[in-house]
């Protein structure tokens, strides 16, 4: 069974307005806008607005505590207190922001886990410190994604950190490459064709046909 109060970090005494608090900041992060072409960003964004919408209910939310109690309760007898899971108990970074460019240090510590995942960077050893550069960065918040392994399981924890882009500016460049390069191509050849036609108006001129001109000149 789902449990949304995991989704979205809260512990089952949450009030409304820490469920809603959660709500907007998870919602921000993980919105497909945000994240283009990134299907799991596009999964957690509905699963996040999925919980709000139960827990946010008071009806609904007492509906679902008493299931999740149920479930819990016939789930006890099969959970085996050997098997280790992997755990995140940190995932951090040393700057709000960041430019193309810039050196940044990532921090990560881990419980149960042989190896961690970070997007885009690669894999590394279960806990350490990193520094890293990021280029080209056309999005005005970059999401480094933490994905640890417990290899003897299966089993996988994630954790993201949203950073914002110092470089980001909203100028005609951003716009036209916004949708990916084959746009962008497409974008800037018109752009140039706009301004070609502009140049040669100012060059040759355009003759206006003016009726009451031709009947003075008769």
């Amino acid at each position: 069974m789902t449990n949304y109060y995991d989704i979205l970090g809260l512990t089952y005494q949450a009030d409304l307005t820490e469920i809603k608090t959660a709500y907007r900041k998870l919602s921000k992060k993980f919105h497909p806008d945000l994240n283009p072409n990134e299907p799991y960003f596009e999964r957690m964004f509905l699963r996040i607005q999925e919980a709000y919408e139960v827990l946010s209910d008071p009806q609904n939310r007492k509906t679902y505590d008493d299931l999740l109690k149920n479930n819990q309760a016939k789930s006890h007898d099969f959970i085996q207190p050997n098997v280790l899971y992997p755990t995140i108990l940190n995932f951090s970074i040393n700057k709000a922001e960041i430019k193309e460019g810039e050196t940044f240090t990532l921090t990560w510590d881990v419980k149960n886990v042989d190896f961690v995942e970070i997007k885009p960077f690669g894999r590394f050893s279960s806990n350490g410190i990193e520094s890293f550069k990021l280029k080209k960065l056309q999005q005005p918040q970059i999401n480094i994604i933490l994905t640890a392994h417990n290899a003897d399981t299966g089993a996988t924890a994630r954790d993201y950190l949203m950073v914002e882009n110092a470089s980001y500016n909203k100028n005609i460049l951003n716009y036209l490459y916004k949708d990916g390069y084959a746009v962008f191509i497409f974008r800037i050849f018109l752009f140039l064709l706009i301004i070609a036609f502009l140049v040669l108006l100012l060059i040759f001129g355009v003759e206006v046909h003016n009726p009451l001109q031709e009947l003075r000149n008769k």
